[in-house]
């Protein structure tokens, strides 16, 4: 990890400590960043990634005008500091995705098992979505993870549902950064419509290996998009090339239908 993301990470970490004290109530400015890093002893550019950290876990909103206001956070009382502080190192990243790996694996076993109709339809619907977004060239991420939130709806265990809720606004912002690399939206596609197609069959084998597969490909598409996004001279942090490629879509298979009677596609055209 570089000298400067360290800095902002710890420039984040004190106005997050900040904000937790009350220092900080919803609708009130923080600093400018001119402020910060005068205050902080850190050039302009630390000061400005530490305040995109602060937007990026949902605390945050910057406006014209009015620079940097603060959100309102009940939602993530949560988060404790120590957890928050983590999600702002270089390597939440892969943390993150092991545990994504780690729930989302589980929790698409047990929405295969225990999902209702409403929670079917739930699903599909987010699906839908999803693809009506991305065809229409609109900004799909929270569509995205708006998909994986409705699988956990569908599982019945509100702890993972939790743990999920807490990251949204990680996840979302993390998951935006990977539309620069070319064809994953497509792939993130084709790898939803199996993992739904696997929760109607009633069948958790196949929705486990089916979410195995999608959080994996995931990672590599991240860990992609943050090599693209390095300078072309190579200069980064020191983070090595993962090696991992970017698996090929494949044509989703047909629904077959819940119980062999409501399809996806018949869910859809309620």
């Amino acid at each position: 990890m570089s000298d400067r993301r360290t800095l902002s990470g710890v420039v984040a970490d004190h106005f997050i400590r900040q904000i937790r004290e009350g220092v900080y109530a919803p609708g009130d400015g923080l600093p400018t960043l001119k402020e910060i890093a005068a205050e902080h002893g850190v050039g302009y550019g630390v000061a400005r990634e530490a305040m995109q950290h602060l937007v990026a876990l949902g605390l945050v909103d910057v406006r014209p005008r009015r620079g940097a206001v603060l959100l309102d956070i009940d939602a993530r009382a949560g988060l404790d500091d120590s957890t928050l502080a983590m999600l702002l190192s270089d390597q939440a990243v892969d943390e993150l995705y092991a545990l994504r790996l780690l729930v989302e694996v589980a929790v698409a076993g047990q929405a295969a098992e225990r999902a209702t109709p409403e929670h079917l339809a739930d699903i599909v619907h987010a699906q839908q979505v999803f693809e009506e977004t991305l065809a229409a060239g609109e900004p799909h991420f929270t569509a995205d993870v708006e998909l994986h939130a409705a699988i956990a709806r569908a599982s019945g265990n509100r702890l993972f549902l939790r743990v999920l809720d807490a990251l949204k606004g990680v996840l979302t912002e993390v998951r935006s950064k990977t539309g620069i690399v070319p064809g994953s939206a497509q792939v993130a596609q084709a790898e939803h419509a199996a993992v739904v197609q696997a929760i109607i069959d009633r069948d958790p084998v196949a929705a486990r290996a089916a979410m195995r597969r999608h959080i994996e490909t995931a990672t590599a598409t991240v860990h992609r998009a943050w090599l693209t996004a390095q300078p072309p001279n190579g200069a980064g942090d020191g983070r090595p090339a993962p090696g991992a490629h970017q698996p090929a879509a494949k044509p989703s298979r047909p629904a077959r239908g819940v119980n062999g009677s409501v399809t996806s596609r018949g869910l859809r055209d309620r």
